[in-house]
């Protein structure tokens, strides 16, 4: 009979062995999400933004994107493309390192506040893929930011409370937290108004309530002045005199959506996170109702309230500008990393004094919860190459300055916008455009390959198909595979030649073509295709080359209708 002792240890060992499969699983997942290529709104946020900053233009710090404010994401984009080329990787690395220094904030919480275990299963539910697009996307620094600015500021006003020889340095951190929360996101305008108001629960003394007061004002004037309601979006006062139930409903489902997400791609999914964001709206409404008693003996509740009373407005805001894309949309990956740090507030509040009554029940709990999150986490596994692919080939569409909207849809919506945001990015060789293999495409198409000759060789493959670009009609898009039928195919770009050894088209290899497997060997997986060739090469002999490849494959090229 193992003695209790033993089978506690067990239980926190298996919690331990668990967090560190979610976290290394989230960061495996990021890995293989990587794309240098800008993703949506790093077009006009990230690019745009550089271009206009670096051009002498200041007041682009501080002008809007979208609602937010995101003063401090920039400084992070500033420092990617002046020390790490534009790749976006130290973006996404940011984004690991500020949800760590979140985990890292819960835990020290969570040891207070229990007097010693470490909590340390909050990492792995909070590093949950649930929140993917905030993991993987370069662009999203500003949601970890408007979340651990405020947390810690509330934490901080804890401390101040509750040590009084250090209260003045907490009291300051805390308050520059709050001034810093303001550029991170809108919703980092609430977080200095409800540490006001834990100032005043607390009886912290007029001069820190008074000073809180004057900074959430002074902070709501500088956000708002010459702010302007994005015309694409809703707003919190129309949504809640039009659709007050929806709008209620909608950020009972954005605090819930964690515990959808156990049933993402089910009918449930809805459902379940309503009755989950039910659950913990009248759960904190329990704790507040005990701590409101005691307030002074009670700031670290406090605290851990507040916060998901921020998330809460975080939660309201955004279902005054989103409920009209549908409730649906409250579930959205990125909306997930708010709902997770407030249900870890939460878990703060219940676990610890449920450990003290009931250990071994409230592991086995906690255990039960993260071996559900489990089949989920393992989706970072699933493969990603497709759609890294076609990321790929619209980048290869902007850099030569073709408006295929087919293709670009698939990291800009407009293609017309994303031409003209890479305008500048393009002729300075920014960011992608400055990398190989895309590097200069532009000023080499229709110039000579610089070759005398062809390879003797003739390549293995096939062009598959050829379509007459609607938006521009100079271009046409080949797919295909091209093989030498030795060598393993590698991505990179091929280039397109006429019998003039003029360069006509680029095409970016490395698609994956199973089919092709069958016939011609595991060597061919990525032998597949897709680019563009000038319309006016189309029914004339060219010749597909590559930089892999010793040999040339000949092709006459008859357009088909496309879909």
């Amino acid at each position: 009979m193992l003695s209790p002792v033993i089978r506690r240890n067990a239980i926190e060992l298996v919690l331990l062995g668990l967090t560190l499969v979610f976290i290394g699983l989230a960061i495996a997942g990021a890995v293989s999400a990587y794309s240098p290529v800008p993703y949506w709104d790093m077009w006009n946020g990230y690019l745009e933004f550089y271009v206009k900053a670096s051009s002498g233009d200041f007041s682009v710090w501080w002008a809007q994107h979208n609602e937010h404010r995101i003063f401090l994401a920039r400084l992070l984009f500033w420092i990617d493309f002046v020390l790490f080329r534009g790749t976006g990787a130290f973006l996404v690395l940011m984004n690991f390192v500020l949800l760590g220094a979140i985990c890292a904030v819960f835990v020290v919480i969570w040891r207070e506040r229990s007097g010693g275990g470490a909590g340390l299963f909050l990492a792995a539910w909070l590093f949950s893929w649930s929140q993917e697009s905030n993991l993987t996307w370069g662009f999203q620094s500003q949601f970890m930011l408007a979340l651990l600015l405020p947390l810690l500021a509330f934490y901080l006003l804890h401390r101040g409370v509750s040590d009084v020889r250090r209260s003045s340095r907490y009291f300051l951190m805390a308050s520059v937290c709050g001034l810093l929360a303001i550029g991170s996101m809108a919703n980092g305008v609430i977080a200095l108004p409800l540490m006001t108001l834990f100032a005043l629960l607390t009886r912290s003394g007029w001069r820190r309530c008074g000073a809180l007061a004057v900074l959430s004002v002074l902070g709501i004037l500088l956000y708002f002045h010459g702010y302007f309601s994005p015309e694409d979006h809703g707003s919190l006062r129309q949504a809640f005199l039009a659709h007050p139930t929806g709008l209620l409903l909608f950020a009972i489902t954005y605090v819930g959506g964690p515990f959808g997400y156990l049933f993402s791609g089910s009918a449930k999914a809805l459902l379940i996170a309503q009755i989950a964001g039910v659950c913990l709206t009248f759960a904190a409404i329990g704790f507040a109702w005990n701590a409101l008693r005691k307030p002074k003996q009670s700031t670290l509740q406090l605290a851990m309230l507040l916060f998901i009373l921020y998330v809460g407005g975080t939660a309201l805001g955004t279902a005054g500008g989103r409920l009209s894309f549908g409730i649906e949309h409250a579930l959205s990956s990125r909306y997930m990393t708010p709902s997770l740090a407030a249900w870890a507030a939460l878990m703060v509040l219940a676990v610890p004094p449920m450990q003290a009554r009931a250990r071994r029940l409230a592991d086995a709990l906690l255990l039960i919860l993260l071996v559900a999150l489990l089949p989920q986490q393992l989706k970072t596994l699933e493969p990603k190459h497709d759609g890294l692919f076609e990321r790929d080939v619209a980048a290869l569409a902007i850099e030569l300055g073709i408006k295929d909207q087919a293709q670009i849809t698939h990291v800009f919506p407009s293609a017309e916008w994303a031409l003209s945001v890479a305008e500048v990015p393009v002729e300075r060789n920014l960011s992608i455009f400055g990398m190989s293999p895309l590097a200069d495409l532009r000023e080499r198409l229709g110039a000579s390959s610089g070759m005398e000759e062809l390879p003797a060789t003739a390549c293995l493959g096939h062009v598959d198909e050829v379509h007459e670009i609607k938006e521009d009609p100079g271009f046409a898009q080949l797919r295909g595979w091209v093989s030498d039928g030795t060598s393993e195919a590698k991505p990179g770009v091929l280039t397109v030649v006429d019998e003039g050894m003029s360069v006509v088209g680029f095409l970016y290899g490395g698609q994956r073509r199973p089919d092709v497997v069958r016939v011609m060997g595991a060597r061919a997986l990525e032998s597949g295709f897709k680019g563009y060739l000038r319309s006016a090469s189309l029914d004339k002999p060219v010749y597909i080359l590559g930089p892999n490849l010793q040999c040339q494959l000949k092709a006459a090229l008859v357009t088909s209708p496309k879909d």
